[in-house]
């Protein structure tokens, strides 16, 4: 993993893009190991629009599983991060279709970042719906510490105070 890592900080483009693409061939074995999660985030980062749409769209045919997943989470997270805006709003639209799935993002240990990164990039109709789905949540989000974050981090970010939703 190492080697891979300083092949595609240090390599040449055509070399690079070739690792990419032979690094994402093998997502389905790559993507849950706690080690090569970090060289996927790598390649993620150098920003191969088309490859950076397939571990998105390869992400999406078990979303539940990568995203609570503790490795694969940030694999996808870091994809999102780099994908043109037109791509991440279908990716979000998509997410949207399934409020009660978005509750659970908010709720796991793991998932709730990808809920804030959907959040963040959220249209401001969508928005109006994940700060729904936070209020029903927001007795459960506070019996967690990551839940906390979340409710304080949207405090300080859109000036919404949750306390006096107490479900």
């Amino acid at each position: 993993c190492c080697v891979n890592q300083k092949m595609l900080e240090k390599g040449d483009k055509k070399l690079k893009r070739k690792l990419v693409e032979n690094i994402v061939n093998s997502l389905e074995t790559l993507i849950l190991d706690p080690f090569a999660n970090y060289v996927l985030q790598c390649c993620m980062a150098i920003g191969y629009e088309d490859l950076n749409k397939r571990v998105v769209s390869y992400c999406s045919n078990d979303f539940t599983l990568y995203a609570m997943n503790k490795y694969s989470s940030n694999v996808i997270d870091k994809a999102l991060s780099h994908l043109k805006i037109e791509d991440r709003n279908n990716y979000i639209n998509l997410a949207m279709k399934d409020l009660d799935f978005l509750a659970s993002l908010a709720l796991d240990l793991y998932a709730n970042h990808l809920f804030q990164k959907i959040l963040l990039h959220a249209s401001p109709e969508n928005k109006k719906k994940i700060f729904e789905i936070i209020k029903k949540n927001v007795k459960k989000l506070k019996s967690t510490q990551h839940g906390e974050k979340l409710l304080n981090r949207i405090k300080t970010s859109y000036s919404i105070n949750f306390d006096d939703f107490n479900n």
